[in-house]
């Protein structure tokens, strides 16, 4: 089934336990995507998730540089160059049983 469309969210950071993310949806077997245009410096980034279970991260539409689709938790990183100027970015978040947890965040290197 393809994700839910989340509400609008500055930081993505959600623990809904064994809870599902909205009334009405399932506690569990569900999908997340929040896309976001940012206008970034020109610099390296690191951008990390946080996630239980699956996580994929991509910038305008191009392979994600962070594809950690499977069940389990963990947090991933990638350091990314960045063109100056407005991009895309996309999260997208599986949960299949269990705890449901996402969070998302970068940080400028250089």
């Amino acid at each position: 089934r393809p994700p839910v469309p989340a509400p609008h969210a500055a930081n993505i950071a959600f623990h809904w336990g064994t809870g599902g993310p909205a009334p009405g949806l399932p506690a569990d077997n569900f999908g997340v995507q929040w896309t976001r245009h940012v206008d970034f410096a020109e610099g390296t980034y690191r951008f990390c998730a946080k996630a239980d279970d699956g996580v994929s991260i991509e910038m305008d539409d191009q392979k994600p540089f962070i594809r950690e689709w499977h069940d389990g938790s963990g947090t991933y990183c990638a350091d990314v160059h960045v063109t100056g100027g407005r991009h895309k970015v996309r999260v997208e978040y599986f949960e299949h049983q269990g705890a449901a947890r996402i969070q998302f965040w970068w940080e400028r290197l250089r």
